[in-house]
């Protein structure tokens, strides 16, 4: 009787654990309970033991087909879009610019945004335009769109070009977002011979001798563009066939010889005989000088400059003209030498002198100078040019006062302005180009300010005493005009540079009278005469005293 209740109290136990496992799944979406302890005791149950449930989730039936006549399920809004090209023209020639207009339209449902059009084929790079700068294109709407280019590639006789149209979304018949159109092109084709000559007599025709044989010769031009060369047989003849039509520029390669270019058009009813003509490279042939005739000048005067030049090559140079800039604003004469006219000549291995004259004005009186600078060469590309330059003086006209200021950079300031420092207590002179005498001297202030008074009207260059030059090593220049009476303020620029002496001479120290030296002679008087005169003086004194001397024995006698 004893083993009954333990036999019922065990299995109730077990029955508890059974539904404790098996109810786990169920109750996954409840919140946990709190811990039970190990001290409770368990509440026996007389329920019967259930059968453990499966523990993997159970899985959704799949939908069924939508019944005959029921709509099918809605899809997301996408844009539809529908692209159309055509050309303005039905066909072209190979030079004719192509004009493209594109048709863009939206039979969607929603906003086709970031609209951009590409095209592929054998137009050159072009860009597509949309009509008032349309990115967007809603539903119901179109827009159009132009671009244009030239035909590069002629080979297959027509132009043709694909065009497709993209936006940021995904299109809901992207079959219809790109077409191909093509339109056919009249290719016309021919040549041109010719002879090509080195004119070493300079007269404009091919003379025995004077052809190019083996010069290699270049064309360049038609339409599509295209560059083609030959050679030029013994007799100097070339020959281009086969080429689009259009306009050619057509030159050679040597180095003894210039070609500008030659034109010649391309038509197709003929190939055309062109001459093909070289002119000397002068380079290293031509050198040149100026000069003025006389040192000097007055107001009123012609001031005549003197253009020499020399030709050390193997041919005459035509067409030699000058191009002249100076410190006058008169007009020049140039003479044979005008830009205007013929230009001159100047032979093979000789020399030439031609006359520029220039007319002294006021201006250039005040100035106190004259300066010219030209370019002379045979245009229009006046290869082998030479530069020459050529000055005089104007002398007479004086400034009465002339003030300036003596400026370094500031090295230490930042910005896109430049910033200047006075130099003070800075000796500078004057120096006469010319001569290299120093005409004038003074000492800057605290400010860097300096003055010169009753000084020639010149041109003059500055030194400064100390560790001073000009910008990028050079000397500054200070140009005094008659007009000059402090009003102006002239700028003098240095910057830090090697030490630059003093042209004054250093004072001699007095004698130091030390024992035992030889005693020096005594200072002559302050009489304001040198002692070159002084000696002079004394010579004349003595000769006169002679014949006092003279005079007085034969009053005697």
């Amino acid at each position: 009787m004893t083993r009954l209740p333990r036999t019922v109290g065990a299995l109730a136990l077990a029955v508890t654990v059974v539904l404790g496992t098996t109810a786990g799944p169920a109750l996954g979406d409840e919140a946990p309970s709190s811990p039970q302890t190990t001290s409770e005791t368990p509440v026996p149950s007389s329920a019967e033991p259930s059968t453990p449930a499966d523990t993997a989730l159970p899985t959704a039936p799949p939908e069924p087909p939508p019944a005959p006549g029921e709509p099918p399920a809605a899809v997301s809004e996408q844009p539809d879009l529908a692209l159309t090209v055509v050309f303005d023209k039905a066909s072209y020639d190979p030079a004719d610019l192509v004009l493209l207009r594109a048709t863009v339209v939206n039979a969607g449902t929603a906003t086709a945004s970031a609209l951009r059009l590409e095209s592929s084929g054998n137009l050159t790079p072009h860009y597509w335009h949309f009509e008032d700068e349309v990115t967007d294109l809603a539903p119901g709407e179109s827009v159009q769109a132009e671009a244009s280019g030239y035909v590069m590639d002629v080979a297959d006789g027509v132009v043709r070009v694909t065009v497709e149209v993209r936006s940021a979304e995904a299109d809901a018949r992207p079959d219809d977002n790109a077409t191909t159109v093509s339109a056919p092109l009249g290719v016309v084709r021919g040549g041109f011979t010719g002879v090509a000559y080195g004119d070493l007599n300079a007269n404009q025709a091919p003379d025995p001798g004077e052809e190019l044989a083996g010069l290699r010769v270049y064309a360049s031009g038609g339409a599509p563009s295209g560059f083609y060369e030959t050679v030029a047989d013994n007799a100097g003849r070339i020959a281009f066939h086969d080429l689009l039509a259009g306009s050619y520029t057509v030159y050679g390669d040597s180095p003894d010889w210039i070609f500008p270019g030659l034109a010649v058009q391309v038509d197709g009813t003929g190939e055309p005989e062109v001459l093909l003509r070289g002119d000397n490279r002068i380079d290293g042939w031509l050198t040149g000088t100026l000069a003025f005739v006389r040192p000097t000048y007055a107001a009123g005067d012609t001031a005549r400059l003197l253009v020499t030049l020399t030709n050390s090559g193997r041919g005459p140079i035509p067409g030699l003209v000058a191009y002249c800039t100076s410190t006058s604003s008169a007009p020049a004469g140039y003479g044979e030498l005008d830009p205007n006219g013929s230009g001159a000549t100047v032979p093979a291995t000789s020399t030439r002198t031609f006359e520029i004259d220039y007319p002294v004005d006021a201006p250039t009186a005040n100035a106190g100078f004259l300066e010219v600078t030209c370019f002379i060469g045979k245009p229009p590309d006046h290869y082998g040019m030479v530069r020459a330059t050529g000055a005089t003086r104007v002398p007479g006209l004086r400034a009465a006062r002339v003030v300036g200021r003596l400026m370094t950079p500031d090295r230490h300031q930042c910005g896109c302005r430049p910033s200047y420092l006075p130099v003070p207590d800075a000796k500078l002179y004057l120096r006469d180009q010319v001569t290299g005498q120093v005409v004038a001297r003074d000492t800057t202030d605290a400010d860097g300010w300096f003055e010169f008074l009753d000084l020639p009207a010149d041109r003059y260059d500055v030194g400064v005493v100390g560790p001073w030059t000009g910008r990028g090593g050079t000397t500054p220049v200070l140009l005094v005009d008659a007009l000059d009476d402090g009003s102006r303020t002239h700028f003098v620029v240095v910057v830090p540079g090697p030490e630059q002496p003093d042209p004054d001479p250093a004072p001699v120290p007095p004698p130091t009278g030390e024992a035992g030296g030889t005693p020096e002679p005594a200072a002559l008087a302050a009489t304001g005469a040198g002692v070159g005169w002084l000696a002079v003086t004394g010579l004349v004194f003595l000769v006169g005293g002679a014949g006092l001397v003279f005079g007085t024995r034969r009053r005697t006698a």
